[in-house]
């Protein structure tokens, strides 16, 4: 099925969740199965995203540009008077055993899972977070300590 780019929001980790009316990233048939974003460039009044997608996952991909008004999305970053920061989530449903950060500008490490020390769990790209296995939350609720690098800019946190 074609993948629908929208975004949603809660006030708690379990919802309820609201969607969000239109999509952040029209699809037609070209790229209707398959899309990753860049970092949005600031132009004018609003955000550019430049992103390639694609019909299926062993098709040639293409470029596309979405524009957004300036309020429309959100990062955590370090604040700007220091070399790096930290934060802990509030308690979030754990959907997977693994964690998936985007990232851009630095790196971003996982210190703590409810309350207990990790090592070895900094992301430098999006991606999954390597040697955290969150098997043993799965259906429960999970809460991180997070260490943002200085530049580091976190957009978004997910389970696979």
């Amino acid at each position: 099925g074609a993948v629908d780019c929208r975004l949603a929001y809660a006030n708690k980790a379990r919802g309820p969740w609201t969607l969000l009316d239109g999509q952040i990233i029209p699809h037609g048939t070209w790229d209707s199965q398959l899309c990753h974003a860049a970092r949005p460039v600031d132009f004018e009044d609003n955000h550019r995203l430049y992103y390639f997608g694609a019909d299926n996952a062993t098709t040639s991909a293409s470029l596309g540009l979405a524009v957004l008004p300036k309020d429309r999305y959100a990062a955590l970053v370090a604040p700007p008077n220091q070399d790096d920061s930290s934060f802990r989530t509030v308690p979030l449903y754990c959907a997977g055993s693994h964690l998936t950060l985007t990232v851009e500008g630095g790196c971003v490490a996982v210190t703590k899972v409810n309350h207990q020390h990790v090592s070895d769990a900094e992301l430098c790209a999006s991606g999954t977070v390597p040697n955290l296995d969150l098997s043993a939350y799965v259906d429960g609720d999970v809460q991180f300590d997070i260490h943002l690098s200085k530049g580091a800019a976190l957009y978004s946190v997910a389970f696979a």
